[in-house]
């Protein structure tokens, strides 16, 4: 592998009635990590965590991220060239997915308890859940887009950003386009407690940004400022 690889840490917690606290850490790198890669980490988790491994293996025996990635983008088009030509790109341009595959793999590791029947070689993901993956992901999408033009970046996972390729005010216009078609198809599908947490997430995402820009030229801020900051941001 190559030295100058840079790493990231994940960590999973969980406790449970008898007291037994389980922690696993997993160091991947930042850039090349395919989804599969954390469909492992987060099998692995739910076994130590003591769920029925025939349960577990119903479903990670299974898993096919692409058909998410299919749902996902099939609701994102535009008859106009240079929008469905920023949404290819950006969508290419994805990361490593953890935030969907952790809402996915949750909800079917907790389905049983809903009553749910696990059904080998299909998707174990009601749409809802699909949904609420879409809206986390494309509300993540969106605000790298706009830090990338707050920060006049050039560049995101090694790749020209979009406001680099397209100017800043494309890559304004195209994740206001993201959030609201994201909105949009959670109201359509009657998702509304959703789209309320969705929305406030944004809303607190633009207090972090501004509470950072606050505190840019501060040289007493404190920690707790900072891990406002943080916590409002991610």
């Amino acid at each position: 592998m190559d030295t100058n690889t840079q790493f990231e840490t994940y960590s999973f917690s969980h406790h449970d009635e008898g007291n037994v606290n389980i922690n696993l850490t997993f160091t991947v790198p930042t850039v090349g990590v395919h989804i599969s890669t954390f469909h492992d980490m987060c099998r692995k988790f739910a076994l130590a965590c003591g769920y029925a491994e025939k349960s577990v293996e119903n479903y990670f025996g299974e898993w096919n991220d692409e058909a998410f990635e299919e749902f996902m983008r099939s609701r994102f088009s535009s008859d106009g060239k240079l929008m469905s030509e920023m949404l290819s790109y950006v969508f290419d341009s994805r990361g490593k997915g953890i935030r969907p595959i952790i809402i996915m793999l949750t909800s079917a590791l907790t389905s049983s308890a809903n009553g749910r029947r696990w059904v080998a070689g299909e998707r174990n993901c009601s749409k809802r859940t699909y949904m609420a993956a879409m809206m986390v992901e494309m509300l993540h999408t969106v605000s790298l887009i706009h830090d990338d033009v707050i920060d006049s970046a050039d560049t995101r996972r090694g790749r020209a950003s979009v406001n680099a390729r397209w100017q800043s005010r494309n890559a304004v216009v195209l994740g206001d386009y993201i959030l609201a078609r994201t909105m949009a198809l959670g109201m359509e599908s009657a998702q509304y407690d959703l789209v309320t947490h969705i929305i406030g997430s944004v809303a607190t995402l633009c207090e972090g940004e501004v509470l950072q820009s606050q505190h840019a030229a501060d040289h007493d801020t404190t920690r707790q400022d900072y891990l406002e900051i943080i916590y409002k941001k991610t």
